[in-house]
């Protein structure tokens, strides 16, 4: 994909914006080129390089192949695999900031709940 021209990327991260949940694209040819601002022709030859075979590609899948023609639209091959991919890769990221943070006030009071200790052993001493 990052192999091709810059109209095709750019079609092709338009499609990906538009998708819904499932990686529906509901667009006409002409829609999809005035979105990503491409020309009618150039959107044309992406959705072609989208929907040929790519011997190239890491997913033997639908012989490579990225989108495939739907009513209204087009489905993007593997959409919810690597949205599925994404998603638990963001929940681990949550969790480690989640962590961290948690990590962060309990070693704020802790600190705090030392001073104060501190501050009394002071105050006894005077």
């Amino acid at each position: 994909m990052w192999g091709e021209s810059n109209s095709t990327r750019i079609v092709w991260i338009t499609m990906l914006a538009l998708a819904d949940k499932d990686g529906d694209v509901r667009a006409s040819p002409g829609g999809l080129a005035r979105l990503a601002n491409v020309s009618t022709s150039e959107c044309q030859a992406a959705l072609s390089c989208f929907l040929a075979p790519d011997p190239e590609s890491g997913t033997p899948e639908d012989d490579g192949r990225r989108i495939e023609q739907r009513d209204g639209g087009w489905f993007i091959l593997n959409y919810t695999k690597y949205r599925t991919l994404q998603d638990a890769e963001m929940r681990k990221a949550q969790w480690r900031e989640g962590g961290q943070r948690m990590s962060t006030k309990i070693n704020t009071r802790q600190h705090i709940q030392k001073q104060k200790q501190k501050q009394k052993q002071k105050q006894k001493l005077r």
